[in-house]
């Protein structure tokens, strides 16, 4: 039996080889998006109330590029930000994830939930894997995200950045951001293309996941209630 267990521990535990580096990226801090120049100008506001998201795209030095997004949702901030957070749900989800496993998993003491995850991508015919650090912050509805450096990722360096605003009647705006780059291995021509592939992913499967659960339990409830009221006026 203690064999078994110390087989399944081992299975558990991702592979040693550290990554190259500690870091070449800025990392994100738990902040409000207008700190990281996040700001909704009149012409992102009208954008936002139309249903489509906004979409910005910075190439940076040595091949990174900064994405931001954002994205009003018809469903209520708790409930978005929980689709966000559910990382081992991302396959069924998210287009290209084809797997999730976490391996590490605590809170600290001041109640930020840090957890790593291994995921498994694929963009196009690139598949990459990539061992990541998030820090959740269930206060404010932020999830911060940098990759574990004490294991060797395909990809150089990436952090990013989750931030859920409630808005009026049961809405959320979602704010993201990312510096990332692409596995050296691939061709440099296709930089681009995945990169840009990333950008369309960022915030349409939250939105879509998000109405879906808003609308499942709102039938629940109606559903409740229903029953409720039918089993009261039994009783007169």
């Amino acid at each position: 039996m203690a064999l078994c267990v110390y087989l399944l521990a081992a299975a558990a535990t991702p592979p040693r080889n550290p990554h190259p580096h500690k870091g070449i990226l800025d990392k994100y801090e738990r902040r409000p998006p207008s700190y990281y120049g996040m700001r909704v100008d009149k012409g992102i506001e009208a954008r936002l109330l139309d249903g489509k998201a906004y979409v910005s795209k910075v190439d940076l030095p040595n091949g990174f590029r900064r994405t931001i997004a954002m994205k009003d949702v018809d469903a209520p901030p708790d409930i978005v930000f929980g689709q966000i957070i559910d990382v081992e749900g991302y396959p069924k989800k998210i287009d290209g994830v084809i797997g999730t496993r976490i391996y590490r998993d605590y809170r600290t003491l001041s109640g930020i939930r840090v957890f790593c995850a291994h995921y498994t991508v694929r963009f196009a015919a690139v598949v990459a894997e990539s061992y990541v650090q998030h820090e959740i912050d269930p206060f404010s509805r932020c999830m911060t995200f940098q990759l574990d450096y004490s294991i060797k990722s395909d990809v150089a360096d990436q952090v990013g950045y989750w931030y859920v605003e409630p808005l009026r009647n049961n809405r959320a705006r979602v704010y993201y951001s990312v510096m990332s780059t692409v596995p050296f291995w691939v061709p440099k021509m296709m930089h681009g293309a995945v990169l840009d592939l990333v950008a369309k992913r960022s915030t349409s499967w939250v939105d879509v996941e998000s109405r879906k659960e808003y609308a499942a339990k709102s039938s629940r409830w109606t559903a409740a209630f229903g029953a409720k009221m039918r089993k009261l006026k039994s009783r007169f």
